[in-house]
């Protein structure tokens, strides 16, 4: 749902077989929103390397995180020691930033969550929970020493 509305068109004409004029018709007349256009080539694209039902899950899945705000689910789990990292090195390990200095911006600009609660504070050692940056999700695991 990211991409432009101009460069969902080049999206329709590479990678599909759609009649993309009659798409675009629909979409500049009302009769398909926009919205739902991406949806259709999402689950077109992902029907070309899974099937129909995988795109149909991803569709409902997406739908349930980003507009119903709640909590995929399957979201991965990523274990760590009691006491040995911080969030940012948590983040950079499981793959969530690109390095600790990104994984601290990220915090203190307010794009992390844990459990649904902003973090401010690139220092604290997070307990059991789920973490949310952007898109992606992980449920943090404590090791029992």
């Amino acid at each position: 749902m990211s991409i432009s509305d101009e460069l969902m068109w080049k999206y329709y004409e590479l990678l599909t077989d759609e009649d993309v004029d009659s798409i675009k018709k629909d979409v500049a007349s009302s009769k398909l929103h926009p919205k739902k256009a991406k949806s259709n080539l999402a689950k077109i694209i992902i029907s070309q390397y899974y099937d129909l039902a995988q795109a149909e899950k991803e569709e409902e899945d997406f739908e349930r995180v980003f507009k119903q705000k709640e909590l995929p689910k399957d979201i991965p789990w990523f274990e760590v020691g009691t006491d040995e990292k911080t969030l940012p090195r948590i983040m950079l390990d499981s793959g969530m930033a690109a390095s600790a200095s990104a994984a601290k911006r990220l915090i203190e600009q307010g794009g992390v969550t844990i459990d649904g609660k902003k973090v401010s504070d690139p220092n604290i050692k997070p307990k059991e929970g789920v973490i949310k940056v952007g898109r992606k999700f992980i449920k943090l695991l404590l090791k029992k020493k």
